[in-house]
């Protein structure tokens, strides 16, 4: 991944865990989906590596059922 790029990399170091990640960005171009993804509200922390391609389906069920979305990315839909 190194030599396309990534266009981010973090880590989040909690108590008991440390979660590593570097991004190609893809869906969401913007920082909002740089991961580690944490989800202030819900206190969450989440890596994840993969595509969601039903992910706007979900987005807007959980819009109905009122969550709020920080990303536009699909990875916030797992949480």
């Amino acid at each position: 991944m190194a030599k396309r790029g990534p266009d981010h990399e973090d880590i989040y170091h909690g108590i008991w865990t440390l979660l590593g990640h570097r991004r190609l960005k893809i869906i969401d171009l913007s920082d909002e989906s740089n991961q580690p993804f944490i989800d202030p509200t819900l206190g969450l922390t989440l890596v994840f590596n993969g595509a969601i391609y039903n992910y706007e389906n979900l987005r807007s069920d959980l819009k109905q059922l009122g969550y709020t979305f920080y990303s536009k990315g699909d990875t916030e839909v797992i949480l």
